[in-house]
């Protein structure tokens, strides 16, 4: 494998766990929500959730179309 692809795998992985990170204290900050699926039943079905905003735990979210940015 060249030095290309190894910077590459690094960088998903770095992206991976950032992602795990934020995700586990957007959870922490609503601990009803069990995942993505509960958060956008949560928006977009029970409407317990606003579409958008900042959780106690400082994480900014927007749930637009299927997923959540």
């Amino acid at each position: 494998m060249g030095e290309e692809s190894e910077l590459a795998i690094a960088a998903v992985r770095r992206y991976a766990a950032a992602l795990r990170c934020i995700q586990s204290r957007l959870f922490d900050a609503y601990p009803d929500v069990d995942g993505i699926k509960d958060l956008m039943v949560a928006v977009r079905h029970e409407k317990t959730l606003p579409r958008a905003g900042t959780s106690s735990t400082g994480v900014e979210y927007a749930v637009h179309g299927a997923a959540v940015r």
